[in-house]
């Protein structure tokens, strides 16, 4: 008899308390120290899985059959007994998004506009999300207004290094002069201060009504002792209402997209771009480096995790209309061949294609993946946790059968 009475698995229950026990200590380390990067993970997961309802909802509305509407790959851990609206939901093992499965009969007899419209759904629903995160935003922190500083104090000034406190400089001075320069923001200020790191400064501050001329000295290892400035009458985020936020939303998002094209020109040599610009293949993220912002930016507010959640569901939108294979506008591309020519493309040749770009395509991620461990936990660690990563990929994402017969094919031969 099972002593515990909650247990009822073949596993003994000191296993499952153990197990009980790192779980919990996995959470609590989770929240103590990855909060943020939990927080845009599931973010990332429910944006994937909004781009499968707008699949989905347009299937069905149409009255295209969908058989399954999986949230994560790999093996099924539960599927609600009662199919709704003519679908079976599941949960599957590896929660990093999602899918569905449409009944292929009734994708064949559609006509071209009906499977059209399936398609977009998702990207379209991903560009949807990204105006209403957008229009939340606005109307609940602000909009973002242009940079426009007009002075800098002094925020902090260092207690073990006194030079600039012994020059006469005090807290809450603001700066007006250096060298008789006009500066405004802390970055005039810095950049100032180290042009002239080997000499006196000449400086006029601003001190209640007052305006104070001081020659700051450093001390013998070249330092003032100035560890903060805050920028004087800068309002990050200014009030709008409903209309100007959701006009300004779609304007916004429709900017944003434009330039995350550009920007994919400009990495594919479509674009022409200038000897400054440094764009890439360097500058991509994976899941890893994406999560690791996000975490970032949460900790910096609600308006910068928000700004984040819309331009990972706008990159969502974007990347899935690429006319690439496996993808949906891949997809589009071969229903506008298939209109064109008076016959559907040939499942090999979309099979294949689909393949091909899918190898491509996790080859990039992996690439991308391997640059943020390198950044994350350093060169040594970035091969083997990489390796890994592709492992526990296949081992909950390709099916057992599958993964025995390639194994079979690569000893025979």
């Amino acid at each position: 008899m099972n002593p515990l009475g909650i247990f009822r698995s073949k596993f003994p229950p000191v296993k499952q308390v153990l197990s009980i026990m790192l779980a919990i200590i996995l959470a609590d380390f989770l929240f103590a120290y990855a909060f943020g990067q939990v927080v845009a993970a599931l973010v990332i997961v429910f944006l994937i899985i909004i781009h499968e309802v707008g699949h989905w909802i347009p299937a069905r509305m149409m009255g295209l059959s969908v058989k399954t509407f999986s949230v994560g790959f790999g093996k099924t851990i539960y599927q609600y007994p009662k199919p709704i609206w003519g679908t079976y939901f599941r949960l599957s093992s590896v929660p990093l998004g999602g899918y569905i499965v449409p009944d292929d009969d009734d994708m064949a007899r559609a006509p071209i506009w009906k499977r059209a419209v399936f398609i977009s759904g998702g990207p379209l629903m991903n560009l949807l999300c990204a105006v209403l995160i957008t229009f939340f935003s606005y109307t609940l922190v602000g909009e973002p207004q242009a940079f426009k500083p007009t002075g800098s104090v002094i925020a902090e000034l260092d207690s073990k290094i006194t030079a600039a406190y012994d020059s006469g400089l005090r807290v809450g001075d603001e700066f007006v002069n250096i060298e008789g320069q006009r500066v405004f923001s802390a970055r005039e200020v810095f950049n100032a201060l180290l042009a002239h790191q080997s000499s006196p400064v000449a400086v006029d501050v601003k001190r209640g009504d007052q305006v104070i001329s001081l020659k700051l000295d450093h001390d013998a290892n070249g330092k003032l002792g100035l560890k903060g400035v805050r920028q004087k009458g800068y309002v990050p985020y200014a009030q709008v209402g409903v209309l100007t936020a959701a006009v300004d939303a779609v304007d916004k998002t429709a900017e944003a997209t434009g330039a995350t094209l550009e920007w994919l020109g400009k990495l594919l040599h479509i674009v022409p771009r200038s000897n400054e610009e440094q764009v890439n293949a360097d500058q991509l993220q994976s899941l890893i480096g994406i999560v690791q912002t996000g975490g970032e930016l949460f900790q910096s507010g609600l308006a910068d995790f928000l700004a984040f959640a819309a331009i990972v569901s706008l990159s969502l939108g974007v990347l899935n209309f690429l006319p690439l294979p496996a993808l949906d506008g891949g997809h589009l591309l071969f229903l506008a061949i298939e209109k064109m020519r008076g016959k559907a493309v040939s499942v090999m040749v979309q099979r294949w294609s689909s393949l091909g770009t899918i190898g491509l395509l996790l080859l990039v991620t992996f690439y991308a993946a391997y640059n943020d461990l390198i950044r994350l936990v350093g060169p040594h660690w970035a091969a083997p946790v990489t390796a890994l990563l592709f492992c526990l990929l296949v081992r909950y994402t390709v099916p057992y059968s599958v993964r025995i017969s390639v194994t079979r094919r690569l000893r025979r031969s």
